[in-house]
């Protein structure tokens, strides 16, 4: 088997069916298998994928793990050469498989690859390829000045959104939306860390592949729509991707695990005061300016959102295992 396709769902309702259709109907002489982990899902989106694409494996878990842990199911029941780690709420342009196995297989150094991610409806793109959250690009990150400044090569660092779009480039990590990866890269690195439940998997299972030797590229020539945030429920519905109370406080606890793993001691702390001092920062800044411009309603739902953020500062210490 050349490819398999993983595609982890929760209550992805219309979009799996579409997501999986764009696959097989984009696949062109790939031979490929899908396998699609259900993550306790309410929404009969995992008994449609078995009612129209029987080809599928459909592996219905009855309970919600989390992002990696249904991940590193899906490795187990895979059989191919790459690994296409895919969200439900994607849309595969045609001839992107294509175009993605085959830089594989010329690129031999790289282990992992990841695409050019679009908005379906605005065509808006997606920053989908970036570089470590080092603390000060994570700074600028949270305090919006790499939106403020996408061009400046210090502020922009973290998103990368310095360098020209088109451009093939090595990078930090991809996300996980759309990342295609060599089997023996993922195996070497010992799969995906089910310490995270959702945010931050893409980055840690990147570095621990770029830690094996492998390099993490980005190709622009193979596209991808994703309609971000919308195969989660507890997500917000408008804006690109905004995070609710529950997700803001997961992403918190998601970044500190990461540093706890990969930065130690001394750069954990700082990072829990940073997310301190920006959530208060942001909280300050949508109860005043935010609601002035947005709505007293809009500004109140961002600020308990970033004050989700604070909680996890002071907690989340249990013992991180850094073999995976």
């Amino acid at each position: 088997m050349e490819l398999s396709v993983c595609i982890v769902n929760w209550n992805g309702g219309d979009f799996l069916p579409a997501c999986l259709r764009s696959v097989y109907e984009g696949a062109g002489d790939l031979d490929l298998e899908v396998i699609v982990v259900d993550n306790g899902s309410t929404d009969g989106s995992a008994r449609e994928v078995e009612r129209l694409f029987p080809v599928a494996k459909v592996v219905d878990r009855g309970r919600n793990d989390g992002f990696a842990a249904a991940n590193n199911v899906a490795i187990a029941r895979s059989s191919g050469r790459y690994l296409l780690f895919l969200n439900p709420d994607t849309l595969v342009d045609p001839g992107s498989l294509e175009r993605m196995v085959s830089f594989l297989e010329e690129e031999k150094a790289a282990g992992a690859l990841g695409c050019r991610l679009y908005h379906p409806v605005t065509g808006s793109v997606e920053s989908s390829a970036r570089s470590n959250p080092d603390l000060l690009p994570l700074l600028w990150n949270l305090v919006y000045l790499d939106r403020i400044f996408p061009r400046s090569p210090l502020f922009g660092r973290y998103r990368m959104s310095h360098l020209p779009e088109g451009e093939r480039r090595e990078v930090d990590w991809v996300t996980g939306a759309c990342m295609l990866a060599r089997r023996e890269a993922v195996e070497a690195a010992g799969g995906f860390d089910p310490g995270f439940f959702m945010y931050c998997e893409d980055i840690d299972i990147c570095m621990r592949i770029r830690a094996k030797g492998w390099k993490i590229r980005y190709l622009p020539e193979a596209s991808v729509g994703h309609y971000r945030g919308r195969s989660s429920a507890r997500l917000r519905e408008e804006g690109e991707g905004e995070l609710s109370v529950w997700g803001a406080g997961q992403y918190a606890r998601s970044i500190i695990r990461l540093y706890r793993k990969h930065y130690g001691g001394t750069r954990t702390l700082l990072l829990r005061a940073m997310l301190v001092g920006t959530s208060c920062f942001k909280i300050l800044l949508w109860l005043t300016a935010g609601a002035a411009a947005r709505g007293v309603r809009e500004g109140a739902s961002r600020a308990r959102s970033y004050a989700a953020m604070i909680p996890p500062a002071f907690s989340d210490v249990a013992p991180v295992d850094r073999r995976r």
